[in-house]
C-alpha cells in the first residue's frame, strides 16, 4: 500500500532522471567545451614550444586541465548514480548514452582544434597511424571507467531491490522505495547500498588514475631509459588516493542534495494538491 508521498516519489522518478540528464548536458558541455575548444589546444601549443614548456603558466594550465577531468568525476558520476538509483538502468539508460556521446565529442573537438592551430588536417594514413593510437585508448579508457561506475550502480541497486522485495513479501509495511538508499545519515554505513556504490565508484576512479600514471611511467622508461623518481611517483599515488577520498565525500554530499531537493519538490507538490 502506497502513501501519497511515496507514490509520488516513485511516479516522479522520470522527472528526477530528466533533471540529472539536463545537469549532465550543460555541465559536460561547459567543461568539455573549455577543454577541447580552448584550453587543450592552448596547452598543446605551449608545451610543444621549448620557450614555454617549463613556464609557470604552462604548468598551471596543465593542472587546470586535470581539474576539469576531476570536475566531471565530481558532478557527472554522482548524477549518474542518483539517476540509476531513482529509476534503474531501464529508465536511466539515456544518461550513459549522453555521457559517451559528449566524451566522444570532446576528443573529436580537441582533435579538430589541434588541427586548426597546426595549420591543417593530416592525411588519412597519418591520422590513422599517429592520432588514432592516441585518441582511441584515451576515449575507450574513459568510457570503460564510466561504464564500470554504471555497472556497479546497476548491480548493487538490483541486488538491494531484489532483497527488499523479498522482505516486503512477508511484511505488511508500506512499500517505500526511497528507504533503499536515502536519507544518508552517516558518512559511511555498511548497511547503505548507495554508499557502497559511491565507495566502489571512487575506487574505480582511483584505479583508473593509478593505471594512467603507470602507463606514463612506462612510457618514460621506454623512451628516456628511466622513470620519475620514487618521490614523484609516491606524490602521484598519494594525490590519487586523496582525490578518490574527496570524490567519495562529494558523492555523499551531492546524492544527499539531489534527494533533499526532490523531497522538497514532492512536499511542495503535495501541499499544492491539497
Amino acid at each position: 500500500m502506497y502513501t501519497p508521498l511515496q507514490n509520488s516519489y516513485q511516479a516522479q522518478a522520470p522527472d528526477a532522471i530528466r533533471r540529472m540528464r539536463i545537469l549532465m548536458l550543460w555541465f559536460s558541455a561547459v567543461c568539455y567545451g573549455l577543454y577541447a575548444l580552448i584550453l587543450a589546444p592552448l596547452y598543446t601549443q605551449l608545451a610543444s614550444n621549448s620557450l614555454h614548456l617549463d613556464a609557470v603558466y604552462t604548468i598551471v594550465l596543465g593542472y587546470f586541465l586535470d581539474a576539469l577531468d576531476l570536475a566531471v568525476f565530481f558532478v557527472i558520476y554522482p548524477a549518474t548514480v542518483y539517476a540509476i538509483w531513482r529509476g534503474g538502468l531501464s529508465k536511466a539508460y539515456s544518461i550513459p548514452l549522453i555521457f559517451s556521446l559528449m566524451t566522444l565529442g570532446k576528443y573529436m573537438l580537441n582533435f579538430f582544434m589541434t588541427c586548426l592551430t597546426d595549420g591543417g588536417f593530416p592525411a588519412f594514413d597519418i591520422f590513422w597511424e599517429r592520432d588514432i593510437p592516441i585518441i582511441a585508448p584515451a576515449f575507450l579508457l574513459e568510457i570503460f571507467q564510466y561504464g564500470l561506475v554504471v555497472l556497479i550502480s546497476g548491480l548493487i541497486r538490483h541486488a538491494r531491490m531484489k532483497k527488499y522485495q523479498e522482505e516486503m513479501f512477508f511484511s505488511r509495511a508500506p512499500y517505500d522505495e526511497r528507504s533503499l538508499a536515502f536519507p544518508l545519515v552517516k558518512i559511511f554505513s555498511y548497511k547503505s547500498a548507495v554508499q557502497w556504490t559511491a565507495f566502489w565508484s571512487s575506487v574505480v576512479v582511483l584505479l583508473g588514475r593509478l593505471f594512467m600514471h603507470g602507463i606514463y611511467q612506462l612510457t618514460l622508461l621506454v623512451y628516456n631509459g628511466q622513470s620519475d623518481s620514487l618521490t614523484v611517483i609516491a606524490i602521484d599515488v598519494v594525490s590519487d588516493i586523496l582525490i578518490a577520498t574527496v570524490l567519495y565525500f562529494v558523492f555523499i554530499l551531492l546524492l544527499s542534495y539531489f534527494d533533499r531537493k526532490d523531497m522538497e519538490r514532492l512536499a511542495s507538490a503535495s501541499v499544492s494538491a491539497h
